[in-house]
């Protein structure tokens, strides 16, 4: 009997061949500790239950400043223009 193959937990998991809807995400949040500063980062594959061929790859950040106000940014690709790694935690949308 063959071992189960590993399995990594920062890869990706979505199968764009699957006839399912799916979203899958990637968060990075750093605050400092005083609360005056704060960057969140969030990558999302999403791939609708009606046609999951038609996937997204979207990407934001949104940079938290209590003295100089906040930003946020967002970034929409189709899933194929997004890279997203099948061995480790690897993620690229729009560059």
């Amino acid at each position: 009997m063959s071992a189960a193959p590993k399995l990594d937990w920062g890869a990706v998991r979505f199968e764009p061949r699957a006839s399912r809807g799916h979203v899958e995400s990637y968060f990075v949040k750093a605050n400092e500790p005083n609360g005056e500063r704060a960057l969140w980062l969030k990558w999302t594959i999403y791939a609708g239950a009606r046609d999951p061929r038609a996937a997204v790859a979207e990407v934001w950040a949104i940079a938290f400043d209590r003295a100089k106000g906040h930003v946020a940014v967002k970034a929409t690709v189709p899933w194929t223009e997004g890279q997203f790694s099948r061995t480790g935690l690897a993620v690229d949308v729009d560059g």
